[in-house]
C-alpha cells in the first residue's frame, strides 16, 4: 500500500528505488493534520548496490545503511544546547546539497539537491539554490506549523552571506572540524553517524 501511495505522489516509477518508512510520531490534538507523522525515503537501487559492493571489497558488513542528509542530525546531538529546535542544516558536497530539517527539536524531513540540475543563474550558485530552498522550507513548515529560525551551513562552495541574502533568513557557517577531530572532511561526515551507531539505546534515524 505504502508503494501505491508513494507512486501516487512522485513524478516517476518507482520500480528502481528502495523505499523505507518510520513513523516518527502522531500529530498534536492542536495539528490541523490527523494520524501519524510518516518519513519515507527513497533511494535509487543502483546507488545502494553500489554502497554495499565497496563495503564487501573492503571486507565490510554494514549493519544499517543510511544517507548523509539523514545524519546531519548528528550535528543537533552532539551540540544539543546549541543548535534551534527548529532550523536547517545544510551540506555542500561536491555536486550535492544535503538537507535536513528539523522541527521542535527533532529532525523530520530530509531532502537532497543535485546543483547541476538548478535553473542557470549566471553563475550565482546561492541564488539558484535558495529558490529550491525556499519551496522546501515552505512546505516542511505548513506541514508541521512552525517556522525554520536558523540555517546551519557546512562546505565552502557558498557564501552564507550571499545565503543569508537571498534566503532572508539568517545563515550561520558551521565548522564540523570545531566538533569532531578528524583527518579529512569526508571522515567528520561520516563521524557525525557515530551516535546512531550505539549498541544500547541508539537515537532513531530517518
Amino acid at each position: 500500500i505504502l508503494d501505491l501511495e508513494v507512486q501516487d505522489r512522485v513524478p516517476f516509477e518507482i520500480d528502481e528505488f528502495l523505499i523505507e518508512h518510520r513513523a516518527l510520531s502522531e500529530f498534536p490534538a492542536s495539528s490541523t493534520h490527523r494520524g501519524h507523522d510518516i518519513h519515507v525515503s527513497i533511494v535509487p537501487r543502483p546507488l545502494m548496490a553500489g554502497i554495499i559492493r565497496l563495503c564487501k571489497g573492503a571486507s565490510f558488513e554494514p549493519l544499517i545503511v543510511t544517507t548523509v542528509s539523514s545524519i546531519l542530525e548528528g550535528l543537533f546531538i552532539l551540540a544539543p544546547d546549541y543548535f534551534r529546535p527548529d532550523a536547517a542544516a545544510l551540506l555542500v558536497r561536491d555536486s550535492y546539497v544535503h538537507l535536513a530539517l528539523r522541527f521542535d527539536g527533532r529532525v523530520r524531513a530530509d531532502r537532497v539537491i543535485d546543483l547541476r540540475s538548478l535553473v542557470d543563474t549566471h553563475g550565482d550558485l546561492a541564488k539558484a539554490l535558495s529558490t529550491e530552498l525556499r519551496l522546501t522550507f515552505l512546505a516542511a513548515e505548513s506541514r508541521y506549523e512552525r517556522k525554520i529560525g536558523q540555517v546551519y551551513l557546512m562546505g565552502d562552495e557558498i557564501s552564507d552571506r550571499d545565503l543569508q541574502q537571498y534566503l532572508g533568513r539568517e545563515v550561520e557557517t558551521v565548522r564540523l572540524s570545531e566538533l569532531i577531530i578528524s583527518p579529512t572532511p569526508d571522515n567528520s561526515i561520516a563521524a557525525l553517524a557515530a551516535p546512531f551507531a550505539q549498541d544500547q539505546e541508539p537515537p532513531p534515524i530517518l
